[in-house]
């Protein structure tokens, strides 16, 4: 869950649990998210786009909202309610126009999102179409992505490195047609605020090909941290660099972004850090 936006990556909710080794401490991860679940996450998002033309376009979004799992499969969940808060937004600015500012396409409103057995996510509702709602929507199916595709399958010490699972690409990019490949490294374990916590970093490429036979190739990286009491990843920093070529391999444009999550026990120790406004006393 939560793996997904702009690209890849992101989930919640994952199990971490740990075993002596004869030489150094091991960790098994292995996603284990159950009925009922609630994770309160908070992200933003930044990217410019760059035309062939060198016509600019410039991206901020600010997501916050509240994800119930409402279906499980082999410990993922395939079923989530997204309820996402009415303080959501995205701004867009084109070049010698000024900066425009629009609500979340799903600000304020409740949708659920399932994943097919196909790896394709989508929500059960229609969306009012803005200049953002592509975006918004994407971002939300984008959660379904298993954290199974990012975890090895045995157990791996600090300095260790694996490869995604095969279907990484498929979940990340909900295309049946995406290709690609990750590779993982556990960082390090530390107690942080009280708290044991893994750093994963990735390393990713996909290629994607529309309809119309034009490609997309998506550069990745980025770390997730996660909260091994709590069994969840509680946050991730990931940077993304596309090329978007048509069929005859002209370029059309360049994207980069930027996207920083926090959810549970890393967002609840960000929002008692932040300054809170006090009544003014007459």
């Amino acid at each position: 869950m939560l793996r997904g936006i702009f690209a890849v990556f992101i989930g919640v909710m994952s199990a971490v649990s740990s075993a002596l080794a004869d030489e150094a401490e091991k960790y098994t991860f292995k996603e284990n998210v159950k009925v009922g679940q609630v994770v309160e996450m908070e992200s933003t998002g930044t990217g410019k786009l760059v035309n062939a033309d060198n016509t600019q376009v410039r991206d901020h979004q600010y997501v916050k909202a509240k994800l119930t799992v409402t279906q499980v499969k082999d410990g993922s969940a395939t079923q989530i309610k997204v309820e996402t808060s009415p303080d959501s937004y995205n701004t867009r600015k084109l070049a010698y126009i000024k900066e425009e500012k629009f609500a979340n396409a799903l600000a304020g409103k409740t949708v659920v999102v399932t994943r097919a057995d196909d790896g394709t996510a989508t929500i059960d509702q229609k969306v009012e179409e803005t200049e953002t709602s592509e975006m918004d929507i994407n971002y939300a199916e984008g959660m379904l992505a298993p954290d199974a595709d990012l975890f090895p399958d045995h157990p791996v010490a600090v300095g260790d490195a694996w490869d995604a699972g095969p279907d990484f690409a498929v979940h990340s990019e909900l295309d049946t047609k995406a290709k690609g490949a990750a590779k993982l490294k556990l960082d390090w374990v530390k107690t942080i605020n009280g708290r044991q916590v893994a750093q994963i970093s990735e390393s990713a490429a996909i290629v994607t090909e529309n309809e119309d036979g034009d490609e997309t190739d998506s550069e990745i990286s980025g770390v997730l941290r996660v909260d091994v009491a709590q069994s969840q990843i509680v946050g991730a920093d990931v940077k993304i660099k596309q090329h978007f070529l048509s069929k005859d391999g002209a370029k059309l444009s360049n994207y980069e972004s930027q996207f920083s999550c926090s959810c549970g026990s890393e967002l609840a120790d960000k929002q008692q850090v932040r300054p809170q406004t006090q009544p003014v006393k007459h």
